[in-house]
């Protein structure tokens, strides 16, 4: 959950059917009131269970979320116009060169950096690594914590 232009942003994962979607909303806190939920596109595989985004605000208000299935490529969609959860642009595999990743958590920083931190696998080692969006929109090297 993050607060920008007097609103509170989340996101979660719903179930219906066996299918699993992420959705976004925001509540508005002047009015008190619930924007419809977004329900976020399927990714290019399967989902699960463990498919929820995380959320972060850059400077703009725009809203970024970043996660997808379980030991899955990482995916990276952003709001099409700020402070508004109606229309977010195409996923983006942050890292397409491999890796299976899940668990993701996301802050930016002061100078509108982006940070992932996430559980990684490259081949039987799991680790806790972090990736960065710069402002410009260049992601880093998978950069591993633990």
């Amino acid at each position: 959950m993050a607060r920008k232009c007097d609103k509170l942003f989340t996101t979660w994962q719903t179930v219906s059917g066996g299918s699993y979607a992420n959705q976004v909303a925001a509540y508005d806190l002047g009015t008190k009131t619930w924007s419809a939920p977004t329900t976020l596109p399927a990714p290019p595989y399967t989902m699960d269970n463990h498919g929820s985004m995380a959320l972060s605000i850059d400077e703009d208000g725009y809203i970024h979320l970043v996660g997808g299935p379980h030991h899955q490529a990482l995916l990276h969609t952003v709001s099409t116009n700020p402070c508004d959860v109606s229309i977010f642009q195409a996923y983006v595999d942050v890292h397409p060169s491999g890796g299976l990743f899940t668990y993701s958590s996301t802050v930016h920083d002061l100078y509108d950096q982006l940070h992932v931190a996430t559980r990684y696998r490259t081949s039987s080692e799991w680790s806790l690594a972090m990736i960065r969006r710069n402002a410009a929109g260049t992601w880093s090297p998978i950069d591993p914590i633990l």
